[in-house]
């Protein structure tokens, strides 16, 4: 049976592959998305260049990402989705394609990170 909310929220695992040595250690944490708005999925399409991309896909995962878990600061200390930490994820090119690789994932029905590993 499916549940009609007015609100559709989903919990996703993201990969992060962090650079390391030559090569790339993946990184995991998971995110609760939300539907973004048609116009800021729409927005992505007619980038005219890698800032212009870059920074639609940064507004849509802003509106997309509600919450964020298994996630610690330099210290082991649990950080929290908020004003401060949403601009300084989103700015970091790694975990922002990681953030969008999981979205696109996650509404085009393809197996997740961690599915893909079992």
């Amino acid at each position: 049976m499916f549940k009609l909310m007015p609100e559709m929220t989903w919990l996703w695992p993201v990969s992060v592959k962090v650079p390391s040595e030559g090569g790339f250690i993946d990184q995991a944490f998971r995110a609760r998305f939300r539907l973004a708005p048609d116009e800021l999925r729409y927005a992505i399409g007619e980038a005219r260049t890698d800032q212009e991309l870059q920074q639609r896909t940064a507004a849509l995962m802003s509106a997309a990402l509600m919450e964020i878990y298994d996630v610690v600061d330099e210290h082991d200390a649990p950080v929290a989705l908020n004003d401060v930490t949403r601009p300084a994820l989103l700015a970091n090119p790694l975990i922002l394609r990681g953030l969008t690789n999981a979205y696109v994932q996650s509404l085009t029905g393809q197996p997740s990170a961690a599915d893909a590993k079992n």
